[in-house]
């Protein structure tokens, strides 16, 4: 994915005094540092409106796990309507606070990107003239209320330098079918792959091929004509 492609306003807008109402249900009790202490400076807290194990203090996030609902989130009166957005499967569901002169560093997070099958949704909340937040090298602006994808194993940090906190609710779901339209009504190119298959390419597709033939069933050699052919319809 190209750098532009990393980040993307997707065409949804939230109404920001309900989220700062939810905002407001989350006790001081609920907040938890974030796990990896070495990431930030300063003051970055977290808490779960959905977990694997159902509590706001389970606040990792794996992928391809059941998520339960926290008690957190059956206390608002407005994410749920926002999450009934996304027609897609739901997985971790986070508010994120980062405190007034703190920093996260850069850092990666590994297989969150729509290559992966796998988007991270940002939501602003509270927000800062001085919140600068850089994603590939790039600076981007989100507004509070809006919705954006960011490609979240793309080189990503955050720096508040200004006086009042900065919250996200951070949702992380599946691309399927409806996503991929979403995207691509908002302007996004989704990448192709010559052999229909990103962990095949020119340094491997003949092993496979080999592989394939010597399977020798029907499918399997369905398989190596096709990879052979589209290997021949690329060759210049």
């Amino acid at each position: 994915m190209n750098k532009k492609q990393s980040f993307l306003e997707l065409p949804f807008e939230f109404d920001t005094a309900r989220l700062i109402d939810d905002l407001a249900v989350v006790s001081s009790d609920d907040w938890v540092d974030h796990q990896n202490r070495s990431a930030y400076d300063g003051s970055w807290h977290v808490t779960s409106l959905t977990s694997t194990n159902g509590t706001t203090k389970q606040i990792v996030a794996f992928e391809n796990q059941t998520y339960y609902d926290t008690p957190l989130l059956k206390k608002t009166t407005y994410i749920k309507s926002v999450l009934d957005t996304f027609q897609t499967k739901i997985e971790a569901v986070r508010f994120m606070k980062l405190g007034a002169n703190s920093t996260i560093k850069e850092h990666t997070d590994r297989g969150s990107c729509f290559d992966e099958g796998y988007a991270r949704i940002h939501i602003p909340i509270t927000t800062n003239s001085d919140v600068e937040f850089i994603l590939n090298g790039i600076k981007t602006k989100m507004d509070i209320g809006k919705c954006y994808y960011i490609d979240a194993d793309a080189p990503h940090s955050v720096v508040n330098s200004g006086n009042s906190e900065r919250v996200h609710l951070l949702i992380d779901c599946h691309i399927n079918k409806w996503m991929k339209d979403i995207f691509k009504k908002a302007g996004f190119i989704e990448k192709t792959y010559k052999y229909d298959d990103k962990s095949i390419n020119d340094a491997n597709v003949d092993e496979i091929i080999s592989s394939l033939k010597a399977l020798n069933t029907e499918i399997s050699l369905n398989m190596a004509q096709k990879l052979e052919e589209k290997k021949d319809y690329y060759v210049s």
